[in-house]
């Protein structure tokens, strides 16, 4: 669900050697691009998440072969709609 900061943006991290890294809306476009690939090399029940701001993102990671999807900052930012994504996803 973290992404190296230097990946998401294209420069160097402010933190210097030390990296850091980049999860929720920023790092979302490259969680989705690498989430797609990983079903085709493991075969291990996978958590996918990164950047889920409403059910149709919930839905997108589950088709690239999620088991299950983390909704992190959606339960922080907008506890109604994560709800219902729980309510929905697991009824």
């Amino acid at each position: 669900n973290t992404i190296r900061y230097q990946v998401v943006f294209n420069k160097p991290s402010p933190f210097g050697k030390k990296g850091g890294g980049v999860s929720g809306g920023p790092a979302k476009r490259r969680a989705m691009e690498y989430n797609k690939e990983l079903p085709k090399w493991v075969s291990v029940p996978l958590i996918f998440g990164c950047g889920v701001e409403n059910p149709l993102d919930v839905g997108r990671y589950q088709d690239m072969g999620g088991s299950a999807v983390s909704i992190c900052s959606l339960a922080i930012r907008r506890p109604r709609t994560a709800r219902f994504v729980v309510e929905q996803f697991n009824g």
